[in-house]
């Protein structure tokens, strides 16, 4: 057959740069258990977390944004995406660190949020450039569709996604813009945007099956997705050592995984805002092995 176009091709691994700076995870265990010691050492509770408020705001590549939430919901037992948490503020503002800082641009890339909640990351992944889906449960689209319209200029699809659910996967994908000069039907995600998804070890495989299902898609006859994997973007709190070690020997599996620090191969560059580093919140990126890893 004919070779891919390349207008489609996706030439360049959209965080290679950023990679050049991160250390790689090979121990899950040992690693899960450095960050709990560390975590242990920082008592503090949520910092930017408004537990009892009804609007969230954030600055953010200059835009002053507005975000709502339901606190109230919160007396439910098992309520989740009710509030904004610091792992969704990390990200968030990693995001916009590593764009000001010329290492990544998310202009034009597929993110594809999961457990969007009240939908902080997915919106300034739209502000950075990126095209955005959202998803989550049902009974949180009302909320995340409110705040991304108001907060977002171009609308952003929102779609409910169960972890582990392939067809609701295929719906999701299938919602993106095709590429330019695209003729197939669906391509694979370049980032999966998950913050706070990291809780309990019931829920990692289902999410790691989703990324997975996520990454794979199905390819634009045009573009070749074999050329560079995407990624996951992964922020998470420290809560139990146990799951996140459960996590990372799951996930290291089928992905390789890189740890995001201020500690940086680069002598000590940094890939956080200062402000935005805090030892209980931890941030990864997966991506899955290639069959030669």
């Amino acid at each position: 057959g004919r070779p891919p176009s390349a207008r489609c091709r996706r030439m360049v691994s959209p965080l290679s740069k950023l990679l050049e700076h991160v250390l790689e995870v090979f121990d899950g265990t040992e690693h899960a258990c450095e960050r709990q010691a560390e975590a242990a050492l920082q008592r503090t509770p949520n910092i930017f977390a408004r537990y009892d408020a009804d609007l969230f705001e954030l600055d953010c590549s200059g835009h002053a944004l507005r975000v709502k939430q339901t606190p109230s919901e919160m007396r439910h037992v098992g309520t989740t995406g009710a509030i904004v948490w610091d792992s969704a503020v990390i990200l968030s503002k990693a995001m916009e660190f590593w764009v000001e800082r010329g290492l990544v641009s998310f202009k034009g890339l597929r993110c594809l949020e999961l457990g969007a909640g009240c939908g902080l990351c997915g919106i300034v992944a739209a502000v950075l450039g990126a095209d955005v889906v959202c998803t989550d449960v049902w009974d949180r689209l009302r909320l995340l569709r409110e705040n991304l319209g108001e907060n977002v200029r171009l609308r952003v699809p929102v779609e409910p996604l169960e972890w582990g659910n392939a067809e609701q996967v295929e719906l999701a994908l299938s919602v993106f813009p095709r590429r330019e000069g695209s003729h197939g039907t669906m391509c694979a995600v370049d980032i999966v945007l998950a913050a706070d998804c990291i809780y309990s070890e019931d829920a990692v495989e289902p999410f790691l099956t989703t990324c997975s299902l996520l990454l794979a898609g199905k390819s634009d006859k045009d573009y070749d997705v074999e050329d560079e994997k995407g990624y996951v973007l992964v922020c998470t709190e420290v809560r139990d050592s146990d799951v996140l070690a459960y996590f990372l020997e799951q996930a290291l599996l089928d992905f390789r995984v890189w740890h995001v620090t201020n500690d940086s191969a680069d002598k000590g560059a940094g890939l956080l805002q200062a402000e935005y580093a805090l030892p209980r919140v931890i941030l990864y990126i997966l991506q899955p092995r290639q069959q030669s890893d």
